[in-house]
């Protein structure tokens, strides 16, 4: 079934009153590309660069670190951390 609606402050109205035998019910709804307002790129950081600023120094480990090493550095960690 097609109907006409309004959209308005968050809230799809129809144009005429419907009575749905559910309480939810899917809908599509098709957009006039010309009433979309086109979003700017932002000019923030990368993804990545968000990255390397959560993880501080530890961001400038090479690529090639080995897990062996992770493990050591965490098993390390738990020692230090409930040997106490």
């Amino acid at each position: 079934m097609q109907i006409k609606a309004v959209y308005e402050d968050g809230i799809i109205k129809p144009k005429t009153p419907l009575k749905l035998k559910k309480t939810q019910v899917e809908v599509t709804v098709i957009i006039p590309d010309d009433c979309l307002e086109k979003e700017k790129p932002e000019a923030s950081e990368s993804l990545r660069q968000k990255i390397r600023k959560i993880l501080g120094k530890y961001s400038k480990r090479g690529t090639a670190s080995l897990a062996g090493q992770d493990k050591k550095l965490w098993h390390e960690h738990l020692v230090r951390k409930y040997n106490r």
